[in-house]
C-alpha cells in the first residue's frame, strides 16, 4: 500500500477522489457550544420613508372659472391655482375678442416682460402676420401656460386640465380662425399630450365654429427655413389666398 500511495504521490496526486457525491447537502452540525441556542435573526435596516411627491398643479372646477374675457385675463395674471401660488413673470395674452385670428403658443418667451412674445420667436410672428397682410394689432395672442418654464411638464399640465383651459379661453375670444404652433400645443389640445402630429380639425361646440391650423412651434421654425415654408403653404391653401 505504501508502495502504491508512493506511486500515485509520484504521479503529482495528493488526494482521494470518489464519483459519488457525499456530504454536499448535509446542514452543518452545530458547535457543542451553541446547542440549545437559537440563531439570531439578522434585522434588516430601516428604510427611510420615501418623501412625498409634491402634488401636481390645480385650476379647481370649471365652473368656477371665468366666463368672459376680461374676467379671465385678470384671473390668468392673478390666480393663485394657475401656478401652485406663484403669480410672478406671468404674461397676460394681447388682443381683443372676436378677431380675425387668433393665435396659440405653448408658453411665453424666455425674454418677454410686459408682452407676450417680445423676444425673437415674436418677431418672427410679427414677419409671418405682416406677409400675410394682417394687422397685428388685431391679432390675438395667447399661451397654455401663463409664464416661460424651461422644462414644462405637459402630461402634469394636461391633467391638471390646461388643455380644458385653453379650449374656454378659446371660446371667450371667438376667432374666426385659430393658428396653433407647436407640437405640445397641438397634442394638449387633442386631450392626448402623448401624441404627435395629429392634425387638429377646429373647434365646434356651444354654438361656435373655428378652423384650426396647426404648425410647427416658432422656435423650431427660427432653426428649420423649411417648416416656415410649410406653414406658408398650409396657410395660403387654409385661407384660399
Amino acid at each position: 500500500m505504501e508502495a502504491v500511495i508512493g506511486w500515485w504521490r509520484e504521479a503529482g496526486v495528493d488526494y482521494a477522489y470518489s464519483d459519488d457525491a457525499s456530504g454536499f447537502l448535509a446542514e452543518p452540525e452545530p458547535d457543542a457550544a451553541e446547542e440549545g441556542e437559537p440563531a439570531p435573526v439578522p434585522v434588516p435596516p430601516k428604510r427611510k420613508p420615501e418623501p412625498e411627491k409634491p402634488a401636481g398643479p390645480s385650476l379647481g372646477a370649471p365652473e368656477d372659472w371665468p366666463t368672459t374675457l376680461h374676467a379671465f385675463r385678470e384671473w390668468w395674471i392673478r390666480a393663485p391655482e394657475l401656478d401652485a401660488g406663484a403669480t410672478g413673470g406671468r404674461i397676460a395674452p394681447i388682443g381683443a375678442a372676436r378677431p380675425e385670428l387668433m393665435v396659440l403658443v405653448g408658453q411665453p418667451e424666455r425674454e418677454d416682460r410686459d408682452r407676450l412674445l417680445s423676444g425673437p420667436d415674436g418677431k418672427l410672428l410679427s414677419a409671418f402676420l405682416r406677409a400675410a397682410g394682417l394687422d397685428e394689432e388685431k391679432v390675438y395672442r395667447a399661451a397654455i401656460l401663463p409664464r416661460h418654464d424651461p422644462a414644462p411638464d405637459w402630461q402634469a399640465r394636461h391633467a391638471a386640465g390646461f388643455a380644458a383651459l385653453a379650449w374656454r379661453h378659446i371660446a371667450l375670444v371667438r376667432p374666426e380662425r385659430l393658428l396653433v404652433l407647436g407640437q405640445n400645443v397641438r397634442s394638449i389640445l387633442q386631450h392626448d399630450p402623448a401624441q404627435r402630429d395629429v392634425g387638429l380639425r377646429g373647434l365646434n361646440q356651444d354654438g361656435l365654429e373655428v378652423p384650426i391650423l396647426a404648425g410647427m412651434g416658432l422656435a423650431a421654425m427660427r432653426k428649420a427655413p423649411r417648416t416656415k415654408a410649410k406653414l406658408w403653404r398650409d396657410w395660403l391653401e387654409w385661407t384660399g389666398h
